[in-house]
């Protein structure tokens, strides 16, 4: 999306939704993960841009992530089961 209407700087979001949670909540604004964003001129160099999250979300699927919750801790793991992109990024992926 461009930034601006009189501009040629765009942005780039990668978005995440919890497919734990309700319907509802799953895409609500506030339930939204913000986990990257490209802001420059033109599209983002894809190769870094989706290295630099594909890495992170390897690691999370293998290792997992500890949370403590009432002084237990639980090791959780993530992954990406689908995405959705507009016409123009998924044509760069």
């Amino acid at each position: 999306m461009n930034l601006y209407s009189s501009s040629h700087v765009e942005l780039w979001p990668i978005f995440l939704a919890i497919t734990e949670l309700t319907p509802a909540a799953r895409f609500a604004r506030d339930d939204m993960l913000l986990v990257g964003l490209w802001q420059g001129k033109g599209k983002p160099p894809f190769k870094q841009f989706m290295h630099i999250f594909s890495e992170q979300m390897n690691r999370l699927y293998t290792e997992g992530i500890d949370i403590e919750i009432d002084d237990e801790i639980f090791n959780v793991k993530l992954a990406v089961i689908c995405g959705t992109l507009d016409i123009p990024a998924k044509a760069s992926v």
